[in-house]
């Protein structure tokens, strides 16, 4: 019993409330919506028609608590099985699945974002309810605030009570303080406003027929009309708020879908801006480059459009809104006054653009990137540096002093031709014109030093004159087979190789320039000057009367000086820079052939040091230390990575270097294993160098 007493007093009252299921229920008749009508609307017009005095009635008809929220699917669905019609007949805000649509729904076949929408603050347009008591829902975008059909402003207000309205009301045309909306006056349209009112209709497939005027009279950019639904409302409310301040600019504004003024003053802005494109645009552009004006290396793209520029490339994609980006690339090819670094400016245009790379530019010039920062540093080219002396250095150079340069460039070497042509007119090869052209027979400049594929370039009219010069001689055509004829050569074939190519072949060539010699005839089997044959008696006569002018010994190349004096080609081609050897008049830079008699005299000057240290058995720094200690001036020409040194000759019969012991004992041995019937040693520097210069001097060799 107790045990029952206790079950008794832990069980729950019987009288405790129980929740029942709302009453559901069906209209008597149905009622067809009309096309393009709103889905509030259609609901305002059936509680009007079965005198419901509002929406709450077809709420609870369809077991719904509340009137907000009808367009959701759950309640939609509910709501279409009481008006007995379909879904799609009457609920145009239907969710879109897919990645990426969660706030986005369907507006009769296309797709807007959630906040696009006007769902509880309700517009008209007195003139149109008068007409007829439907309202359509292309009101219900929040940046619609004009009708195209009558070009007037909607309202969203009740003139008798002054209160915004709302879709729960006894009628379609009466507010629910009574007062007959279709009496109410509105006013009149601006052009523009109209303008932007008959895209929006355009894109959502409604009829635009009074905004047809307007619309061509605003000179939209065709990329703008073109645009659909969403994107148009999108840059429509980007154009409306880009005037604003930097702090309080945004892409969203919940305001303009409750508020028919802010929606009126964001489509006067919009129109503003995208009327006459992209002159507006431009003009707002440059009011921001205007107030953020700062030193062009240290000017950023971002710095000075900050917000505008992080919305356009996160919102506006370029393969959709290409006008958009066009437009802005153009203004800043055109006006961008600091350099061009970041992403951007590889979208852009680049063909006004104020500065260049150095890269860009060396590839117009044809030239590498330390050859336009040398210009620039000589003051040629007008350039700037960012971070100079840091890892991450980069120089900038301005068009126009590029522009002029190249126009000066081409001024001064448009009267020469390439190294091709030159040998195609001539009829030789491009190394025997250069070698003519280094003679002084042709003026010349190095394509590198002006900004030309690194090749040489020759004056057009001195290779002419040279053609002409053997041209001008009217001789008759020789039949040759195999060889030449005996008493006929070429300047070529002709030419005594003991005298020197390079001496004697620019002097035949300025012979017959002057006059001296003349061709006698010419073979097809050859091009150019090399065609024209000559007399073998007045060509040796010619050499004869040349090499009398030479000076005696003739003439040695770089390599056979190197062996005479003991030493290397590099050390020869320094000696003649330094002008210690004697290269031949009108030579420029290191000479190929060198006077013998100017070697002669140098080598009965000075003693290479590698001569003395190997006649000692010691090393050349020994020697080098051993000279500084007492005293003795030498010859230091400085190379790349070491000096070669030069003693007096005067000098050598004091020199005495002992050699070291180790040193001393490897030639005791090697002189002991040597055969009988060799060379003996000299045992002093200066006969050994004697020697060894009257020999080399009287067998000059090949020159």
């Amino acid at each position: 019993m107790q045990h029952l007493a206790r079950m008794n007093a832990s069980a729950k009252p019987l009288n405790r409330r129980i929740r029942q299921a709302p009453v559901r229920g069906r209209l008597l008749c149905r009622i067809d919506p009309i096309p393009f009508e709103s889905p509030q609307g259609y609901l305002c017009r059936v509680a009007e028609t079965y005198q419901y005095g509002s929406l709450e009635c077809l709420a609870k008809l369809a077991g719904l608590r509340s009137a907000r929220g009808l367009e959701r699917n759950d309640n939609a669905a509910r709501l279409a099985h009481a008006l007995r019609v379909e879904l799609t007949d009457w609920n145009c805000y239907a969710k879109v699945k897919g990645k990426g649509r969660f706030s986005a729904r369907s507006f009769f076949g296309k797709v807007v974002g959630t906040d696009r929408l006007n769902y509880y603050n309700p517009r008209i347009c007195p003139q149109c309810l008068e007409s007829k008591a439907v309202i359509p829902a292309i009101w219900e975008l929040g940046l619609v605030s004009a009708c195209p059909t009558h070009c007037r402003v909607l309202i969203d207000r009740c003139p008798g009570c002054a209160k915004h309205l709302r879709w729960s009301r006894p009628s379609v045309c009466k507010c629910r303080c009574g007062f007959d909306l279709r009496t109410a006056k509105s006013e009149p349209v601006e052009p523009l406003v109209l303008a932007i009112s008959g895209i929006i209709y355009r894109a959502a497939g409604f009829p635009y027929i009074g905004a047809e005027n307007a619309l061509s009279e605003a000179n939209f950019a065709p990329g703008l009309i073109a645009l659909q639904l969403d994107p148009l409302l999108r840059v429509i409310s980007f154009a409306g708020t880009s005037k604003e301040s930097e702090g309080t600019r945004r892409i969203y504004h919940r305001t303009f879908a409750g508020d028919v003024t802010v929606a009126l003053e964001l489509n006067c802005a919009a129109g503003a801006l995208l009327r006459d494109w992209p002159h507006p645009f431009n003009a707002m552009l440059k009011d921001i480059l205007v107030q953020h004006f700062h030193n062009p290396v240290t000017q950023n793209l971002r710095s000075v459009f900050g917000l505008f520029l992080g919305q356009m490339n996160r919102l506006f994609k370029s393969n959709e809104f290409g006008f958009l980006h066009d437009a802005f690339g153009e203004f800043i090819a055109r006006n961008w006054t600091g350099i061009e670094r970041g992403k951007f400016f590889s979208k852009v245009t680049r063909e006004n653009s104020r500065w260049i790379p150095t890269k860009e530019v060396a590839g117009l010039i044809r030239a590498c990137e330390v050859r336009v920062v040398e210009l620039v540093k000589r003051g040629e080219l007008d350039g700037v540096f960012a971070y100079p002396g840091k890892p991450g250095s980069q120089c900038w150079i301005t068009r126009e002093s590029l522009s002029r340069w190249i126009q000066k460039r081409d001024s001064e070497i448009g009267c020469y031709i390439s190294n091709l042509e030159a040998s195609k007119i001539l009829g030789l090869q491009t190394g025997i014109v250069l070698m003519l052209a280094k003679a002084g027979l042709i003026r010349y400049r190095n394509g590198s030093q002006h900004g030309f594929p690194h090749d040489h370039y020759f004056h057009r009219d001195d290779v002419i004159n040279i053609r002409d010069a053997f041209e001008r001689y009217s001789v008759s055509q020789r039949q040759t087979s195999g060889r030449f004829l005996a008493e006929l050569v070429t300047l070529r074939h002709g030419l005594p190789v003991h005298l020197g190519w390079q001496q004697v072949f620019p002097a035949a060539i300025r012979a017959v320039v002057d006059g001296t010699l003349v061709p006698v005839a010419y073979t097809k089997r050859l091009s150019g000057i090399s065609r024209f044959l000559f007399q073998a008696s007045h060509l040796r006569q010619f050499y004869r009367e040349l090499q009398g002018r030479m000076p005696a010994g003739g003439y040695v190349n770089c390599t056979e000086a190197a062996s005479i004096l003991a030493t290397t080609t590099e050390v020869i081609r320094k000696l003649a820079e330094r002008g210690i050897l004697h290269a031949p008049t009108g030579t420029r830079g290191s000479p190929r052939l060198l006077p013998m008699g100017s070697l002669c005299q140098f080598a009965r000057r000075y003693v290479p040091v590698s001569l003395l240290a190997e006649h000692f058995h010691t090393s050349c720094p020994r020697v080098h230390q051993y000279l500084k200690s007492r005293g003795i001036d030498v010859l230091t020409i400085p190379l790349n990575h070491q000096c070669k040194l030069f003693v007096p000759r005067s000098a050598v019969t004091r020199i005495h270097i002992p050699p070291s012991k180790r040193v001393q004992n490897s030639h005791t041995q090697r002189r002991e294993n040597r055969e009988v019937g060799s060379r003996p040693q000299l045992r002093h520097a200066s006969r050994m160098l004697a020697i060894t210069v009257t020999h080399n001097c009287d067998n000059p060799g090949k020159g």
